[in-house]
């Protein structure tokens, strides 16, 4: 039975996750947490066969932390665990020698399956991937986003779009739990990045 620490931090899922590993009898969850920052003792600790991290924590960024963990413990074998199909995150991944990264959308077979593996790299093909959201959000949730995105504070995107306050905050918890974000911060890194909001261009364009 393979060992497992696992880093995710909407409770949810890690509880899931665990649910899913340990009723097949194949894998034990001997620590979990949900910050990156209890990654390196959870391992020091338990020495895992299988370290399976969040991406992106509720603490920073899973993936420089599984980077700080390979250069320490070469042998400790890593799985990064992504909702987005980042292919730069991917490639930085492999070129720092962890071991797979797993897409949250994956058939829970082909999950288990990869987690299975021992002796070869588990990635993406990258040619399948792309920077597009795996959620929907309305042409007003992209507004509001845009907006904070900018700089401006919740009183000041309900003046300018004529809500309310109160219609703006259902808004961007609307957003966030469409995403699985864990606060807006990432939400709109991510919205950025994938180019369906455009703070900086916004901005440029109010300076004219």
């Amino acid at each position: 039975m393979k060992s497992i620490v696992i880093i995710e931090d909407h409770q949810v899922l890690r509880d899931s996750l665990t649910h899913l590993l340990e009723s097949r009898g194949e894998f034990k969850v001997v620590a979990q947490s949900s910050r990156a920052s209890d990654a390196f003792s959870l391992c020091r600790r338990h020495q895992p066969d299988i370290l399976l991290m969040d991406i992106m924590t509720e603490d920073g960024d899973g993936l420089e932390e599984a980077i700080h963990i390979k250069d320490a413990m070469p042998k400790q074998r890593i799985y990064l665990l992504s909702g987005l199909k980042e292919p730069d995150r991917v490639e930085r991944a492999k070129e720092a020698g962890i071991d797979g990264y797993l897409l949250k959308d994956l058939p829970v077979s082909q999950m288990l399956a990869k987690l299975r593996q021992h002796d070869s790299e588990v990635f993406p093909n990258l040619r399948d991937l792309t920077d597009e959201i795996p959620f929907e959000l309305t042409r007003t949730e992209l507004a509001i986003l845009e907006l904070l995105g900018m700089g401006y504070n919740v009183d000041s995107v309900a003046d300018q779009l004529n809500y309310s306050p109160h219609t703006i905050k259902k808004y961007i918890s609307r957003a966030l739990l469409k995403s699985g974000c864990s606060n807006r911060a990432m939400l709109l890194a991510q919205l950025t990045k994938s180019g369906h909001i455009n703070p900086w261009r916004n901005r440029a364009s109010e300076q004219e």
